[in-house]
């Protein structure tokens, strides 16, 4: 398979439609994710898995030249209820990964985050340049 694209969370909500729109446009991918089961094909892989699980990741990593990081274990809400988990759960397997990926030639990385997230309420608007008021942690 010719250089895939990465997908890491690549089973949750908007890794799932990603994953499905890249494959219907013909572009070979890999996904990794905790709720998925393995498989393999010509323009596909995808492997059960977590983003914390380095020797995996960097073999996908490897074989990969983009990465599009989607991996979160927490929602706004949870998040809100107990931030500990915001940092446990999310924020040190990003700073693994963010370690793993250091070792291996420069890949395209896409951090997806919603506006909501980073802006508010006025997200719709958005521009660089306004003042955040995140949501959530």
């Amino acid at each position: 398979m010719r250089n895939p694209t990465l997908i890491l969370g690549g089973g949750g909500f908007i890794g799932k439609r990603l994953s499905s729109v890249l494959r219907r446009s013909g572009h070979p991918i890999a996904v990794l994710g905790r709720g998925l089961d393995d498989a393999v094909s010509t323009d596909f892989v995808q492997r059960r898995g977590s983003v914390e699980d380095t020797g995996l990741l960097r073999e996908l990593l490897d074989a990969s030249s983009c990465v599009v990081y989607l991996a979160s274990i927490t929602t706004p809400s949870a998040s809100a209820r107990e931030p500990g988990l915001e940092v446990t759960g999310n924020l040190l397997p990003l700073a693994r990964f963010l370690e793993t990926a250091q070792s291996i030639a420069p890949r395209k990385l896409v951090f997806i985050s919603s506006a909501g997230a980073v802006y508010g309420d006025c997200a719709d608007g958005a521009t660089e340049n306004i003042s955040l008021r995140p949501r959530s942690f």
